[in-house]
C-alpha cells in the first residue's frame, strides 16, 4: 500500500499528558499552511492513568479544519506508541511531536519541502529551544542535549543523528525495515522510567538501510520541561540507565562497516573507552566548568565499566542479539 509522499501525519504519544497537552495542540492548531498539502494529527494515548484522551478530545474539538484520530495504545513504551502511530498514519511524511513539543507555525510548511527536495532523505531534524518551568541554573545548560534540546551542528547539513522531538521521518522506512525483518530493540521511556535511546535507534537503523540524516535550523520548536524534569535527582535515574547505552554503541560499532567485526575486540574497546571516561571526567568534577555533567558523565561510566565486568554474558547476549536482527 502507497502513502502520499507529500502530505503529513503529525503522531503526538501520551502518557499522562492532561496538563502539557493542552498547548501542544494549540501550536499545531497554528499551523500556517500555504502549499495545500493534506495533513492529519494522531494522539496515540499509550496507557494513561488520567484525563489526557478527555482533554485531547476537548482541545481538538476547538479546531475545525483539522483532520484527528485518537488511538488508545495499550503497551507501554515511547517506540511502541510511536509504531502504532506510524501504522494509523495515513499519509507517508510522519513528524513525531511529544506532548511538549512546541511547534512553530511554519514547521509543517517547512519540513514538507526539505523532504520533498531531498528524496535521499530519510529522517529530518531541526533546532530544539527550551521552554523550562523554571531556570534551575547554569549547570541545566550542560544537560541540554540529554533533555532534547539545542543544535545538531553549527551549520545545516548531513548529520548522524537528530533529536526525536519535531523528527520528521518517512513511513517507508518503518516498511523497509519491516521488510528486512529488522526490529526494534529498545522501548524507550515506558510511563514515568527515564528510559531512553529509541531516537538514535531509529537514526542508525535509517542509515543502515540507505537513507540519510538531515538536520535544518529553519524547523525550529520549544521544548517545555516540567518542573520535575529540571531537578538534579531526575538526572541520575536517566544516567543509570546502561542497557540501552551499551545497545546503541554495539549498534554504532557495527553499522559503521556494516558486517560482523570480531566480539573480544569489541568488548574489549568499550571496556577500555569507559574505563577512560572515568579517569577523564573524575578531575573535571573539581575543576571543571560544568561539574554536575562531568559528575554524571564518571558515574555513568563507573556503572558501565560494572556492567560490563560483571554481566558479560549480557554483553555477549546483546550483541549477538544485534547481529541476527541486522542479518549480518
Amino acid at each position: 500500500m502507497s502513502f502520499p509522499e507529500s502530505d503529513i501525519s503529525v503522531v503526538v504519544c501520551c502518557y499522562n499528558s492532561s496538563s502539557r497537552l493542552p498547548e501542544t495542540i494549540q501550536h499545531l492548531a497554528q499551523q500556517n499552511i500555504q502549499s495545500g498539502f493534506n495533513w492529519e494529527i494522531i494522539i496515540i494515548d499509550n496507557a494513561s492513568t488520567d484525563n489526557t484522551k478527555l482533554v485531547a478530545q476537548q482541545e481538538l474539538n476547538k479546531t475545525t479544519n483539522i483532520d484527528y484520530r485518537i488511538i488508545d495504545e495499550l503497551e507501554k513504551g515511547l517506540a511502541r506508541a510511536r509504531e502504532r502511530g506510524v501504522k494509523e498514519a495515513k499519509f507517508g511524511i510522519i513528524i513525531f511531536c511529544d506532548d511538549d513539543n512546541h511547534l512553530q507555525p511554519d514547521y509543517l510548511e517547512k519540513a514538507r519541502s526539505l523532504m520533498a527536495s531531498r528524496p535521499e532523505v530519510g529522517i529530518l531534524g531541526g533546532l530544539v529551544k527550551p521552554k523550562l518551568a523554571y531556570y534551575p541554573g547554569k549547570w541545566i545548560e550542560a544537560m541540554y542535549t540529554a533533555m532534547g534540546i539545542g543544535a545538531r551542528g553549527s551549520e545545516d547539513g548531513y548529520t548522524d543523528w537528530v533529536f526525536g522531538a519535531g523528527m520528521a521521518i518517512r513511513k517507508k522506512i518503518f516498511t523497509d525495515l519491516k521488510e528486512r525483518n529488522i526490529e526494534f530493540i529498545l522501548s524507550d521511556r515506558v510511563g514515568s522510567k527515564q528510559t531512553a535511546g529509541g531516537d538514535s535507534e531509529l537514526c542508525e537503523l535509517a542509515k543502515f538501510i540507505g537513507y540519510k540524516i538531515y538536520y535544518s535550523s529553519s524547523l525550529v520548536l520549544y521544548h517545555y520541561m516540567q518542573a520535575y524534569r529540571l531537578k538534579k535527582s531526575f538526572f541520575f535515574k536517566g544516567h543509570s540507565t546502561i542497557y540501552s547505552l551499551i545497545y546503541l554503541w554495539i549498534l554504532g560499532a557495527l553499522l559503521k562497516i556494516k558486517s560482523k567485526q570480531n566480539y573480544d575486540n569489541l568488548y574489549k574497546t568499550l571496556l577500555w573507552q569507559k574505563t577512560r571516561d572515568i579517569f577523564y571526567y573524575l578531575p573535571r568534577i573539581f575543576i571543571g566548568k560544568y561539574r554536575f555533567y562531568s559528575f554524571l558523565s564518571f558515574y555513568q561510566s563507573i556503572l558501565t565499566v560494572g556492567w560490563l565486568v560483571l554481566r558479560k554474558n549480557k554483553f555477549d547476549r546483546l550483541y549477538h542479539a544485534v547481529v541476527i536482527n541486522l542479518g549480518i
